[in-house]
């Protein structure tokens, strides 16, 4: 289980050192990152909106989220992350990597982050996941400076 010379030569491909190129990362994190807050914002503006507008819990409203857009959310997340396969039988050992890094972490977010750690995080802290509409809500007093 710990040989992964098969997997390091096919993302590698022939004629490569087996290292990652730098550049890998400084293509991935971004792209990883934008695409992973697009659905995940999706989830939790779904969720403040049942919160907010129906009154409900956090809990409540986080599931209710899920079970509304968490078919949509993991069906398109890895329809994308299957779209990226078809680069990794490119020439170009840094495309390959790009496309595998890809792969596996819109995987991991699809499938763990969203469907997981999302609602994990947000059940125990409650009304404090909404901190930014609950400041905006709150009274203030404007003073003149004498």
């Amino acid at each position: 289980w710990t040989d992964i010379s098969a997997l390091q030569t096919f993302v590698t491909k022939e004629g490569g050192d087996g290292a990652v190129h730098y550049f890998v990362f400084i293509i991935t994190v971004p792209l990883i990152i934008g695409l992973s807050m697009c659905h995940e914002l999706f989830l939790i503006s779904t969720a403040h909106d049942w919160y907010h507008y129906h009154q409900l819990t956090t809990k409540e409203a986080t599931k209710m989220a899920l079970i509304g857009t968490g078919w949509m959310n993991i069906v398109s997340g890895c329809i994308l992350a299957v779209s990226f396969i078809g680069h990794m039988f490119a020439r170009l050992p840094i495309l390959n990597q790009i496309s595998f890094a890809m792969f596996w972490a819109l995987l991991f977010d699809v499938l763990v982050v969203k469907t997981v750690l999302v609602p994990t995080m947000m059940a125990p802290f409650g009304k404090y996941n909404w901190w930014p509409a609950m400041a905006r809500n709150a009274p203030y007093e404007i003073s003149e400076a004498g």
